[in-house]
């Protein structure tokens, strides 16, 4: 009776550790996901990998002018968390079901609201973007890839590649609008100095310029926003002014317990812009 008992829980546990290891079990085509910020949207694209393996992918594996899923297994999102506009078409912040229709000429790259779109049980009502893009040649590529491999605030591409052909999405973005919108709901002088910071990524100099104004305004101990206004009115090509703002940076930066990392720019900008 032992002997059955123990020989019991032996199967019991192989069982259960063969479930272990089946779960554990490598995917042929395994989920991966991307995030990106562009501007400030995040895009978030949920999709698998599937490898070529020596297959004859499009026209063969992936049939033309025949609904794809986009990858494997799952369906295929993307997430914007902003607003974008996409041929035309202006989307709201949220995810989309990506789906596509490969052909030799021309894919049609579609994306649908509801969240439970497949190719199987596809709701063309929820249908909000249908486009024609030309497909191109590219290097080899053994596992099925979605990338965003250029951006800047006003534009993103999302490329799809897998084998030796790629397809592209422009995508386009409102940053510009949001950035503005947002500047109505920021207050103090944190957020004054961050809204100066941004237009002075973009050189929109002059943008840039009453913001920072008011940061110090608003809060004149912070060395940082006095290096800020420094870059902005150097920008401008003030370099007499902008002396003056880097160098009370400067002092301020050196005071103790003070967190002066950007001690090498200001001095560096010190001598530099002594010579203009």
């Amino acid at each position: 009776m032992k002997h059955l008992i123990i020989s019991a829980v032996c199967i019991a546990i192989l069982f259960t550790g063969n479930l272990s290891i089946g779960q554990d079990l490598s995917k042929p085509s395994p989920e991966s996901e991307l995030e990106t910020r562009a501007g400030i949207t995040d895009i978030t694209i949920n999709y698998s990998r599937p490898a070529v393996r020596g297959r004859t992918i499009f026209g063969d594996l992936v049939p033309y002018n025949e609904m794809w899923r986009t990858g494997a297994n799952s369906a295929t999102t993307i997430n914007f968390s902003m607003g974008v506009t996409i041929a035309d078409v202006n989307l709201p912040a949220g995810e989309y079901v990506l789906v596509t229709i490969p052909g030799e000429s021309e894919w049609t790259i579609m994306l649908n609201k509801n969240p439970d779109a497949t190719i199987w049980d596809y709701p063309k009502e929820d249908e909000v973007v249908n486009l024609k893009v030309k497909p191109k040649k590219c290097a080899a590529k053994e596992r099925f890839t979605i990338s965003v491999p250029d951006f800047d605030n006003g534009m993103a591409v999302i490329s799809l590649e897998w084998a030796e052909v790629s397809v592209s999405i422009d995508v386009k973005l409102h940053t510009d609008k949001q950035v503005e919108k947002n500047i109505n709901r920021t207050f103090g002088a944190n957020g004054q100095a961050k809204v100066a910071r941004y237009y002075k990524q973009q050189s929109e100099w002059d943008k840039a310029l009453p913001f920072i104004n008011k940061a110090i305004e608003l809060n004149s101990s912070s060395w940082f926003s006095y290096w800020t206004k420094a870059e902005i009115l150097a920008g401008k090509g003030d370099y007499k002014t902008a002396l003056e703002f880097a160098e009370k940076a400067n002092k301020m930066g050196n005071e103790p317990d003070v967190d002066f990392f950007y001690k090498g720019a200001v001095e560096k900008a010190l001598v530099d812009w002594k010579k203009k």
